[in-house]
């Protein structure tokens, strides 16, 4: 029986990946309603889908039964450099888009001004869309992060789409079973010590994918949590006072900030993953894609040999749990409580670093999460034949109810103000409900890869990358650390600092202006 399971399970596993790994190309035409006007949204297919747009066109519908709202689901359509030169052209009103250049569209007067959309009081108090007589804007309940980056000229072209809090998953279930009652660590030292009871009791502490824009994510968090949000946040602007090193920063001599402890800590973090066999599994060493890796943590629960044990933790951003959901709905066809949603994961907040050998005692004590995906933008095509329809639309998908729709079906969150009730939370994942709280929690700080600030626009994403953990040996140190077993957290970040020297800055950072 156990067998005829496992095979039963690799064909359902390899349909899952194939269906979570492949584009499957625009859904099936709508008909065209001739006695309804269309308005038609574009939205970038990747790991979040477009379930959750599918909500927000029935609600539209209904409340609107003059108006058919068609989606058009593209993914490398919808990608800068093909979108930027097709936009003028296009048939879509809205889009609902990720990982774009905000600054290039508005430059090229692509876009449409929305100002007066997203700054007319249309909503209540709760963001409950009233109309006329309301008291809050979509501007008033976005993060104040946001509001200067996507302000342009004090006007508005568009709008963050999501932010995804990146780092540790922790499988809840297996850390509150009765055999192991494992304790969320609270400090590093903590968190090895847990991974050492892990390989004891025959479990694998991590699995993961060695992507750059993955691992980077990760280490950043790492490295936010230990620095604090002002001191981390200088890396994005190269404009202020960092308390650590004590210094004034500004783009001439923002090489500094390769010495932040910080980011010393996330690499003690990677060395000391790297370090054993037995705390990831043998493909996050060979260097896994993003969704198989995704399957790995899944599948573990589902161990058929010695060799394949549960995983414990994963890293990643909170929209893996979407990404994969053909495979939680593949494995759920075997277990029902395999299934998606059934599962306990939740996100946990890393640990500080104190009286970690190497490492200087963690002054910033104001938790820290760091947050990935905010190129994502929401705005009006400026080629619109329905821009007023276009506006309306907007500001319907901003309301308290609708942002909660996007929570529920992507265990990612809008970045605005917004309440969801009891019941909307229970329509959660256990994980979304954890990203939720995380990002709602009054003692959690939450900070950016601002890929929208002046240093990227200047520079370019690969020097953003680069500027991260990069040295001559490359910017991924999980993977150097591996390859390059006696290479000690001191040497790598001596490194950084050889790499970007101040002699040597002028030609690895070039400002415009």
């Amino acid at each position: 029986m156990k067998k005829i399971l496992t095979i039963l399970l690799a064909a359902l596993l390899a349909a899952g990946c194939f269906a979570g790994c492949t584009y499957r190309g625009p859904k099936p035409p709508e008909e065209i309603d001739k006695d309804r006007t269309q308005l038609y949204v574009g939205v970038f297919e990747g790991a979040l889908g477009y379930e959750w747009l599918t909500e927000y066109k029935k609600a539209y519908e209904t409340e609107n039964p003059q108006v058919q709202v068609i989606i058009d689901n593209k993914k490398d359509d919808y990608q800068d450099g093909s979108l930027i030169g097709k936009i003028a052209n296009s048939r879509q009103d809205v889009y609902f888009l990720s990982g774009n250049n905000y600054s290039t569209f508005v430059d090229l007067g692509l876009l449409e001004d929305i100002t007066t959309t997203v700054t007319e009081k249309v909503y209540d108090d709760e963001m409950n869309l009233v109309g006329e007589g309301g008291t809050q804007s979509i501007v008033d309940a976005m993060y104040d992060d946001f509001e200067d980056l996507y302000c342009v000229d004090e006007k508005y072209y568009g709008l963050p789409n999501f932010i995804s809090p990146a780092g540790i998953v922790y499988d809840a279930d297996l850390f509150e079973d009765p055999n192991n009652n494992y304790q969320i660590p609270t400090t590093y030292n903590e968190l090895i010590a847990l991974m050492d009871r892990m390989v004891i009791d025959q479990y694998t502490p991590f699995a993961f994918s060695n992507l750059d824009y993955i691992t980077l994510s990760v280490l950043s968090n790492v490295w936010a949590s230990y620095e604090g949000k002002a001191n981390y946040e200088l890396n994005n602007s190269f404009s202020g006072y960092d308390t650590g090193l004590k210094q004034g920063i500004n783009k001439d001599n923002a090489y500094l900030l390769q010495q932040q402890e910080g980011r010393k800590a996330a690499l003690k973090f990677a060395k000391d993953v790297m370090s054993k066999n037995s705390y990831t599994t043998s493909k996050t060493r060979s260097g896994q894609t993003h969704r198989n890796a995704q399957d790995e943590f899944i599948r573990s629960i589902y161990s058929t040999s010695a060799e394949s044990k549960r995983v414990a933790m994963f890293l990643e951003s909170s929209y893996w749990e979407t990404e994969a959901k053909s495979t939680f709905q593949a494995l759920g066809r075997i277990e029902d409580e395999w299934g998606f949603g059934k599962r306990n994961f939740k996100f946990m907040p890393f640990p500080k670093f104190v009286g970690t050998e190497g490492i200087k005692d963690q002054v910033n004590q104001k938790q820290t999460v760091f947050c990935s995906n905010t190129a994502s933008m929401v705005c009006i095509n400026k080629a619109s034949d329905q821009k007023e329809l276009a506006k309306d639309f907007l500001q319907f998908v901003h309301s308290r109810k609708n942002l909660a729709i996007y929570t529920q079906y992507t265990s990612c969150v809008r970045p605005f103000d917004f309440e969801m009730t009891a019941d909307e939370l229970a329509a959660c994942t256990p994980f979304g409900r954890s990203i939720y709280e995380v990002v709602n929690d009054p003692d959690i700080e939450l900070t950016y890869d601002l890929s929208i600030s002046p240093i990227k626009q200047k520079n370019g994403e690969e020097f953003v990358n680069n500027f991260k953990f990069g040295t001559d040996l490359g910017r991924s140190p999980f993977t150097i650390f591996y390859n390059n077993q006696d290479l000690s957290v001191a040497d790598y970040f001596a490194k950084m600092q050889e790499y970007w020297s101040a002699e040597d800055w002028a030609s690895l950072y070039a400002p415009q202006g």
